[in-house]
């Protein structure tokens, strides 16, 4: 499935969204102030996002979107950018 495909899946502002874990949760321990993030915070959003049903869906919604900030699907904006990075080298191979 393409790229394409599945932003046209997920748009607009995804219905996942009401069952994701995170919804219920301080917005601060997903989108950390710059400087203030440290590896206990972000070990607890991950450990919410690995229990989440809609883990993938919002992994998927942040790379599609470009998402730089917070921790979508369990993982960080570092984290996702191999998956930006392996996208662009897949797109040169074929």
């Amino acid at each position: 499935m393409s790229w394409e495909s599945l932003r046209a899946v997920l748009e607009p502002l995804p219905k996942w969204r009401s069952r994701a874990r995170c919804t219920s949760r301080e917005a601060e321990l997903f989108f950390p102030s710059p400087g203030t993030a440290g590896a206990t915070s972000e070990n607890r959003a991950k450990a919410i996002c690995h229990e989440c049903d809609v883990r993938r869906e919002c992994l998927l919604w942040a790379l599609m979107n470009d998402e730089v900030h917070g921790i979508w699907g369990g993982f960080t904006p570092e984290e996702r950018e191999v998956f930006v990075t392996l996208r662009s080298w897949t797109a040169v191979d074929e």
